[in-house]
């Protein structure tokens, strides 16, 4: 079993902060992710099986400082999906996924 490093680890990085999560639900775990952003500031964030609907708007998984791009997996309702987010010093990538 891995060691997950707190918070406060990821603060003490130097270089090119890099974080993956496989969510498996965000809306519920909300919260917990903000958090994890708010003190360990990675540059470049990658959520898998987010689970997303449609109904669920870009203003609910805002993150203040981030530019968040999302690829909701179309139809099946409870499974996959994808989200990036990029610290707002990055200049704007754009839409980083394939049409589907």
């Amino acid at each position: 079993m891995h060691h997950l490093p707190t918070p406060n680890e990821f603060s003490c990085r130097q270089g090119l902060g890099f974080l993956h999560v496989n969510a498996r639900s965000l809306v519920p775990k909300l919260d917990v992710f903000k958090t994890w952003f708010l003190v360990a500031k990675p540059d470049i964030v990658v959520v898998s099986e987010t689970w997303l609907k449609p109904s669920v708007t870009d203003t609910v998984i805002h993150i203040d400082g981030y530019n968040v791009f999302r690829a909701d997996r179309k139809g099946r309702a409870d499974s996959d999906g994808m989200s990036n987010a990029f610290n707002a010093h990055f200049k704007k990538a754009g839409h980083i996924f394939d049409e589907q």
